[in-house]
């Protein structure tokens, strides 16, 4: 039964189907009861948007990074999120309060590799908060939204 087991781990992560990154989602667990996604980041709109499973529009709760139209930032910011999740797998936590953003995107946090994407950006300075939607967001009492929202961290 245990050779069995490594058999099948062995094949997993010849065959690029198990990796470091999809072991780091083992123990994470998607908050409130909206939707918890896993999946490949296919497509990279811009540094807060990005496209999950080939059809699955996500934009990043509580952050703003700049459009193509605002041509300073928004390809450094693009680049990012790029590098970090593009190809990657990720989890995608759903917004309890936020079910439906603009242009029909499903808002929430996206970890791509086990690291929070919406916190990277705004950690990296590409980003700036969305503070008129920190009562719209389940997310807003997190430690990396607590610079946003003014609000007490939570461990």
């Amino acid at each position: 039964m245990k050779s069995n087991i490594i058999y099948v781990i062995s094949f997993l992560i010849l065959f690029g189907l198990l990796t470091p990154a999809s072991l780091a989602f083992h123990d994470f667990k998607c908050k409130g009861v909206a939707k918890c996604l896993t999946g490949t980041i296919t497509k990279v709109t811009d540094g807060d948007t990005i496209i999950l499973n080939k059809t699955i529009k996500v934009r990043l709760s509580l952050v703003n990074t700049p459009e193509k139209k605002d041509k300073i930032g928004w390809k450094k910011a693009t680049d990012f999120t790029t590098k970090l999740c593009l190809n990657s797998v990720a989890k995608v936590d759903e917004d309890d309060k936020q079910k439906k953003g603009s242009y029909k995107r499903l808002v929430g946090v996206v970890y791509c590799g086990g690291t929070n994407l919406n916190a990277a950006l705004l950690q990296a300075g590409l980003a700036n908060g969305y503070k008129q939607y920190c009562k719209k967001s389940e997310f807003a009492s997190e430690s990396w939204a607590s610079s946003i929202c003014k609000t007490t961290k939570k461990k």
